[in-house]
C-alpha cells in the first residue's frame, strides 16, 4: 500500500487531466490500491473515471473499439484511469502507461 500511496502523492492533479492512463499488472490489491489512490488524488480537480479490467471478456475487435472510445472520451476532457493485465490489451490507446512488476 505504501507504494501506491507514494505513487499517487507524487502525481500533480493536472498531470493526468484529460488523459487515459492505464496501469498494467497482475490483478490484486496492489493494482487496485494504486487505481484508488490515483483517482482519489485527482478527484478534487477533475472528474475521474476508474476502470478495473474494462476489456475482460471482450473479443479483439470489441477490445479495440472500447479502448478507442476511452481515448476519445479522455481527449474530450475526461480523466480515465484503467487497469488491465497486459500492455498489448490496451494497444496504443493510452496517453500514459504504468507498468507494475509481476
Amino acid at each position: 500500500m505504501a507504494t501506491a500511496t507514494t505513487a499517487a502523492e507524487g502525481a500533480c492533479s493536472s498531470t493526468f487531466a484529460s488523459e487515459l492512463l492505464v496501469v498494467v499488472g497482475p490483478p490484486g490489491p496492489r493494482r487496485t490500491c494504486l487505481l484508488r489512490a490515483l483517482a482519489e488524488r485527482l478527484r478534487p480537480i477533475d472528474e475521474v473515471m476508474r476502470l478495473d479490467d474494462p476489456d475482460a471478456g471482450l473479443d479483439a475487435a470489441a477490445r479495440m473499439r472500447m479502448w478507442s472510445a476511452l481515448r476519445r472520451t479522455a481527449e474530450a476532457g475526461a480523466t480515465i484511469i484503467a487497469a488491465c493485465t497486459s500492455a498489448e490489451s490496451a494497444g496504443t490507446a493510452p496517453h500514459r502507461t504504468v507498468l507494475l512488476p509481476g
